[in-house]
């Protein structure tokens, strides 16, 4: 698996380099920091910008635990050359579901601490609750509201000690994996030279992107507020640089309610838009379509043990304002819930589209 995973990302840095070169960049390797408003330094050679784009990703957080230093990280994760007999991510968020469901169905026993009451509080909890029972399903030990107080090495492996429904407890693992999200990469850039304020952990930015303190300075991806996607990066680098060469009438706003995400676990879950939470805070008069689809056609063609959907649709405009979806092909079907957010395409609309049959997308019509 590892193999195939080495191999598909293998070259993919160089060929982003050489189509920058090709199109008349000029590419400099070095850690870089601000050395004032229009400065940065790398090594001993300093460069003036007109203006700049901070794009410096992120790296997974620490936390203050007493033998934190024993954790590894998803890199190493995903550089391992040997299955360990057991592990425990602390962490129930994204990079735990997806890399525990690997790491149990290849063979591992997984377990998962979250110190919160919910996993991924950013989704559906009725959809959420359906991925939990699934994953202990297939052996996972995933305990919430459980608090990590120390990890200890011994015997070759790792004693973690936590606390959960009130009492204390320890579980003896091969590997510790620290799953407890991640920060943006600036620490290292001195953005204090450059008059560059965040915002907690992220660039202070405005709706086009730009820094709140040094107009000349832009930020994009995990380095600001919202969520940390791939594609969203991407997205955002595109508005970032475009802004930064347009005039004031000219920049664009990122529009981040269209935008998907998926939770590559086993079913995948994914989503877009609005939460029932989210929407009923913003005043907004809805349906919800919550549907149990396990013993569909669809879901019993793929085998599945899991599948549910929750889409909210706006009463009188009959828009989707929100889709979450656990199941077979969840990772697809959600792009259609995207396009109908971003244009406008009404609840009744996705009804009454004619969809090739046998698909998981086929349930569209049924799902709204």
């Amino acid at each position: 698996l590892l193999e195939r995973k080495q191999g598909f990302v293998r070259g993919v840095a160089k060929s982003f380099e050489e189509g920058f070169t090709a199109n008349g960049y000029d590419v400099i390797h070095g850690a870089a920091k601000f050395t004032g408003p229009n400065a940065i330094a790398v090594g001993d050679d300093v460069y003036s910008f007109k203006k700049a784009v901070i794009a410096t990703g992120s790296a997974p957080r620490s936390l203050p635990i007493p033998g934190f230093e024993n954790t590894v990280d998803s890199n190493d994760l995903l550089e391992m050359e040997l299955l360990p007999e057991s592990i425990l991510f602390i962490g129930g968020g994204v990079v735990a579901f997806e890399l525990g469901h690997v790491f149990q169905r290849a063979g591992a026993q997984v377990t998962i601490l979250e110190i919160m009451d919910r996993a991924l509080p950013m989704k559906e909890p009725e959809v959420v609750e359906k991925l939990l029972e699934e994953s202990r399903r297939i052996g996972m030990e995933v305990h919430l509201g459980a608090v990590t107080s120390q990890i200890v090495a011994e015997n070759g492996g790792f004693t973690v000690h936590f606390s959960h429904e009130g009492a204390d407890k320890t579980a003896k693992v091969a590997m510790v994996a620290r799953t407890a999200g991640r920060v943006a990469n600036l620490a290292d850039l001195d953005l204090e030279a450059a008059g560059i304020e965040t915002a907690g952990t992220v660039l202070a930015v405005d709706k086009h992107l730009r820094s709140t303190s040094n107009p000349n300075v832009f930020g994009a991806g995990d380095t600001v507020p919202g969520p940390q996607l791939s594609a969203l990066a991407t997205y955002e680098g595109r508005i970032a640089g475009h802004n930064a060469v347009a005039g004031d009438a000219d920049r664009i706003e990122p529009d981040y309610l269209s935008v998907p995400s998926v939770v590559f676990s086993v079913p995948n879950l994914a989503s877009v838009g609005l939460t029932e939470a989210a929407a009923a805070e913003a005043g907004m008069d809805f349906a919800i379509k919550l549907n149990d689809m396990t013993t569909w056609r669809s879901s019993i063609t793929y085998a599945e043990t899991v599948a549910i959907s929750k889409v909210l649709v706006e009463n009188g405009t009959d828009k989707i304002l929100g889709a979450n979806i656990l199941g077979h092909g969840a990772a697809e079907i959600i792009h259609t819930f995207a396009f109908a957010i971003k244009h406008g395409v009404t609840a009744s609309e996705l009804a009454t589209t004619v969809y090739a049959y046998p698909t998981m997308t086929n349930d569209i019509k049924f799902l709204v």
